[in-house]
């Protein structure tokens, strides 16, 4: 052990060198200690306290290529307030990367972890901690200037993130990407709500100002597992898009863990779909209707209803025009058009309906029909318009 004092005698380092390779140099300052001599009566005292540590881990003999000396890290240089207590520490690892801890009175308030030898995806990893030492946030910048941010709760269970692109306002940086000053990906933040280890809300903010929120309710009802429900606003798109979507799920099997039951899905115009599954996940039926404003809505029809078979295939198709008409197309398993049946529904013809059906070289027959002489197989399909009903 070697230690330096001033012309005063007072202790400013010390150095050890341990058997394992071990050096530890210490800084000495002096500071005031208040006492209590005989008598009860108050003094102080001045005594002298570490305000640096330095622990180099100077060992070769145990170098391996996994890490050099004893220990995984190079150096830690610890600091230390007036007071005593840790105020900082800087830990250099063996790959030259850098932890460095900050304290307020003692408590470990700050952790930054910095990839300086470039090795990892991530440039910088922070975290903050409250008073009791407890973490709060944490935020990753990755090497994509992409930074997520962790918020934790009491018990240190994340219950936030926000991903944001950071680079959305910088300039390209090659030619090649002169269509990305909006960033290196398509949109600007996710941000996801968390409880207990679920995601149960996300709010993604695309580089066209559009914003996406979906709430996922994993509510057990039935056969039914969970529900999402999802809207968009701000939107920047010319012409139709959606707006609103809810999607319900079912439980799946090994290789599929959950299948869509059936979705509703709204646009701007008005539009509405309405999708049924089987439990397994193959469509059933679809079903469109106008919602839009006015007395006859956004299109010129009312509803297009179709039908699928036990493989996904269409099988049939309904579509009531505003003015009454409909028109009934049926396919074959390998989805043939078999049939065509015509409605007139708005008495602008001489008949009620046409039917037409194709043969197996798709040559056509027409007959005309009304109610009482439709043929059976087709009646089903008109005895309530629309056929399906809306989930």
């Amino acid at each position: 052990m070697t230690r330096t004092y001033d012309a005063a005698g007072k202790l400013l380092t010390e150095e050890q060198v341990k058997d394992d390779g071990m050096t530890i140099d210490k800084t000495f300052g002096q500071r005031e200690i208040a006492t209590v001599g005989a008598g009860g009566v108050a003094g102080t005292k001045t005594i002298n306290f570490a305000t640096q540590v330095v622990t180099t881990d100077t060992d070769t003999v145990h170098e391996t290529s996994a890490h050099l000396g004893l220990k995984t890290w190079d150096s830690i240089t610890t600091n230390y307030g007036s007071d005593g207590l840790v105020s900082a520490s800087t830990t250099v690892m063996d790959d030259t990367d850098t932890v460095v801890r900050t304290y307020a009175g003692g408590v470990l308030s700050q952790v930054v972890k910095t990839d300086v030898n470039d090795d990892s995806t991530n440039e910088t990893v922070t975290a903050t901690y409250n008073a009791s030492g407890k973490i709060v946030t944490s935020e990753v910048l990755r090497d994509d200037d992409v930074t997520v941010t962790f918020d934790y709760d009491a018990d240190g269970k994340v219950i936030q993130t926000l991903t944001v692109d950071t680079t959305d306002t910088a300039s390209p940086e090659t030619t090649s990407e002169t269509d990305k000053v909006d960033g290196e990906y398509a949109w600007k933040s996710v941000g996801k709500t968390i409880a207990d280890g679920n995601v149960v809300s996300q709010t993604v903010v695309y580089d066209d100002d559009r914003s996406v929120t979906s709430v996922y309710d994993d509510t057990v009802i039935g056969d039914v597992i969970m529900t999402v429900t999802q809207t968009q606003t701000g939107a920047v798109l010319a012409g139709e898009f959606w707006t609103d979507k809810v999607t319900t799920y079912v439980a799946g099997d090994a290789i599929t863990p959950r299948f869509v039951e059936s979705s509703v899905t709204t646009t701007n115009l008005g539009r509405v779909t309405v999708i049924e599954n089987g439990n397994d996940g193959v469509r059933d039926s679809m079903l469109v209707t106008d919602e839009g404003a006015g007395t006859t809505g956004a299109f010129n029809w009312d509803s297009i209803a179709t039908h699928y078979n036990a493989s996904g295939d269409m099988v049939s198709r309904l579509q009531v025009q505003d003015s009454g008409d409909q028109a009934l197309r049926l396919y074959d398993d390998a989805g043939k058009l078999t049939d065509v049946v015509l409605y007139d529904g708005d008495n602008s013809n001489n008949w009620e309906f046409r039917v037409t059906t194709y043969d197996a070289a798709g040559a056509p027959s027409t007959s005309l029909a009304d109610a009482s002489t439709l043929p059976a197989e087709y009646t089903d399909y008109f005895s309530a318009v629309p056929v399906m009903s809306v989930v």
